[in-house]
């Protein structure tokens, strides 16, 4: 194995890791390969993330948010966390949706809800109240 190529070392890609490792242990499967190195590099994404988190001052850090008293459909929110696939850090967005069962909660507890990037036609996505400020009530 000593010749083997090594650019795998730069590939970001779960799929092409999973290939590779079943080339060397065939009885493997690919698909069951690509979650586990799919899981294994998100895990070390999150890692990295916490790390460098630990490293910003702490005037960094110290966010100072508004929240309505309870969440409620049509809310404008800026996201103050960064969802590599759905939203970036900043960008605005709408609750579009909320669960019955979290309607009327103060709106710091606990719960989730559904939001929109503002000017994104696509789906919608979870939104927990640590991940959003209120930008405009409704």
């Amino acid at each position: 194995m000593s010749d083997y190529d090594r650019s795998i070392h730069y590939n970001p890609s779960a799929l092409a890791w999973a290939e590779f490792f079943c080339l060397h242990y065939p009885e493997m499967d690919v698909d069951l390969m690509t979650s586990w190195f799919a899981n294994a590099m998100m895990a070390m994404s999150d890692w990295e993330a916490r790390e460098r988190e630990k490293q910003q001052p702490l005037a960094e850090k110290e966010i100072v948010r508004r929240w309505p008293d309870t969440w409620k459909v049509g809310q404008k929110v800026r996201y103050i966390t960064r969802n590599e696939w759905a939203w970036d850090k900043g960008q605005l967005g709408v609750v579009i949706s909320l669960k019955d069962e979290f309607r009327g909660q103060p709106a710091g507890k606990y719960q989730h809800f559904y939001t929109r990037p503002i000017g994104y036609t696509g789906g919608f996505y979870w939104t927990t109240p640590d991940d959003v400020e209120l930008v405009e009530d409704v």
